[in-house]
């Protein structure tokens, strides 16, 4: 009797021993103290001119979440949680967004907002995650007036490359590398408020490109939006007396793009035709401007999986995103540069949440501030030390590509931050 005893108290101490073993393999414990729902939302264009950037976007980040829930959630602490992802229309206005957050924040009750790139997400959205104390990630153009990341919102973070300190760089980079012969530049941007600012930053390196980089500005012209026939202003570009080596369509959306390469490459100017916006799909944009003249194109960004510093963890992610749009589409995903938007900032969240072992918000904000956060596009900190003294801008490097055939392809980097 005391044999069997004692032989039942041994097998009960062999289980509570392989329990707890099992429960903290990997330094936290087991699935399983406790689930819960993170509810993340996001506001972007589903509508609007800005649609085919943010349509896009959205259900690029959609499949993300969804392959974090498929594999069981998200340890973050001592709680297993799924995903739920929000996503709202801001309509590309004021009006839009002012909507969204208040669905977001107010209806929802989200953990944290995500995502978004007009301006008015940093006088909007900003104010009204700082009310209400919610973290949120953005990427938006720093303009005159927009305050990406300002002292009045404590709760807010820009994540993404610095585009007008990149746009500095931009054609000086590719005459460093992939173009060593251009000497010429004309300058074409549609006239807006984005157009005009980029406009003026260009015109006004005007010495410094020609002293620095042997770079010279032979034009420069702005067109309406809704512009389709480009011929007015590049019929002046091919009646310059100093021949220009290369278009810079400064700011674009891609039927202007496309309509500047079809109509340069049919009145002769076999030159490359470079733009900072991406493309939303390079299938579509070969069709429209033609597959010889889309082949002298170059943007800006690229697809993680064609990333240098994208570490092995988020490439795996990245290719099984884009692996499920093909199965989901029959297509392959050629706007893979858009899981630089909301899909990188949702990242960007996960990542701080899971060092701060918390999804409350001062944790989440202290990390962002403090710790290396990693991502689709390497690792990003906001010391201030890389982030021109900014303590919630958190840069990556940019990239320049070329259309290669049917995808675009990486030619020139730059680097976090540009001086």
């Amino acid at each position: 009797m005391e044999r069997r005893k004692s032989l039942r108290q041994f097998m009960m101490f062999c289980l509570a021993l392989l329990f707890l073993t099992s429960a903290f393999i990997g330094g936290q414990p087991s699935a399983a103290s406790k689930t819960g729902v993170l509810k993340i939302g996001t506001a972007t264009s589903l509508s609007g001119p800005a649609s085919a950037w943010g349509i896009p976007e959205a259900e690029m980040a959609s499949i993300y979440a969804e392959l974090i829930n498929k594999d069981g959630g998200i340890a973050i602490g001592d709680t297993t949680y799924k995903i739920d992802l929000i996503v709202t229309d801001d309509k590309f206005s004021p009006e839009g967004i002012k909507t969204a957050a208040d669905r977001l924040i107010h209806t929802e009750k989200v953990n944290a907002v995500v995502g978004g790139w007009t301006p008015a997400v940093t006088t909007i959205m900003g104010r009204e995650c700082t009310a209400q104390n919610i973290p949120l990630i953005h990427v938006v153009r720093e303009l005159p007036g927009i305050e990406v990341v300002s002292p009045k919102y404590p709760v807010m973070f820009n994540l993404g490359w610095p585009q007008l300190q990149g746009l500095k760089v931009m054609i000086p980079k590719l005459k460093g590398g992939a173009l060593p012969n251009v000497k010429t530049v004309a300058l074409m941007s549609k006239d807006d408020m984005l157009g005009r600012t980029m406009m003026n930053l260009i015109k006004g390196l005007k010495e410094e490109w020609e002293k620095k980089y042997g770079l010279e500005i032979v034009f420069d012209g702005m067109f309406p939006v809704t512009a389709n026939d480009m011929t007015p202003w590049l019929s002046k570009i091919t009646a310059l007396p100093k021949k220009a080596d290369l278009i810079f369509a400064i700011s674009t959306v891609p039927a202007n793009l496309a309509m500047i390469a079809k109509q340069s490459y049919e009145m002769g100017l076999r030159i490359p035709v470079v733009t900072i916006p991406p493309l939303t799909d390079v299938g579509e944009f070969n069709k429209i401007a033609g597959y010889e003249a889309a082949q002298f194109v170059y943007t800006t960004g690229c697809a993680p999986w064609d990333f240098l510093k994208t570490s092995p963890r988020y490439k795996e992610m990245a290719n099984r995103v884009r692996a499920a749009w093909k199965d989901k589409h029959g297509t392959d995903l050629t706007f893979g540069e858009g899981m630089a938007w909301i899909a990188n900032h949702l990242a960007a969240y996960l990542s701080a949440a899971r060092i701060a072992k918390s999804v409350k918000t001062e944790d989440i904000v202290r990390v962002l501030e403090t710790q290396p956060i990693e991502h689709f596009y390497g690792t990003s900190i906001a010391s201030g030390e890389k982030t021109y003294g900014i303590k919630r801008m958190l840069t990556h490097e940019g990239t320049i590509s070329k259309i290669v055939g049917r995808e675009q392809k990486p030619v020139a980097f730059f680097g976090e931050p540009i001086p």
